[in-house]
């Protein structure tokens, strides 16, 4: 698994924060590796970038929709009390 590609890849702070439940192995992969995209072709790095984008915005959309899901559970909840 590998955690803050998006931050990596757009050069954003992460959006999440992770635990882990037993031992784990981590290798960090320093912000100045990223220079060495620089290798890619560019047709290569704009693609990587686009999906990078696209990615985010569906996390995004599904986070919103995920809120607007607990709002209208706890409507119903309180509807169904009030009943």
């Amino acid at each position: 698994t590998v955690l803050g590609s998006l931050s990596f890849l757009l050069d954003e702070p992460r959006t999440a924060t992770a635990k882990a439940k037993t031992d784990v192995e981590c290798i960090v992969i320093p912000k100045k590796t990223k220079k060495s995209m620089d290798t890619i072709p560019i047709w290569l790095q704009i693609l990587i970038k686009d999906l990078a984008v696209s990615l985010k915005k569906t996390n995004n959309h599904l986070t919103e929709i995920k809120h607007e899901r607990d709002h209208l559970q706890q409507k119903l909840k309180v509807q169904q009390k009030q009943s």
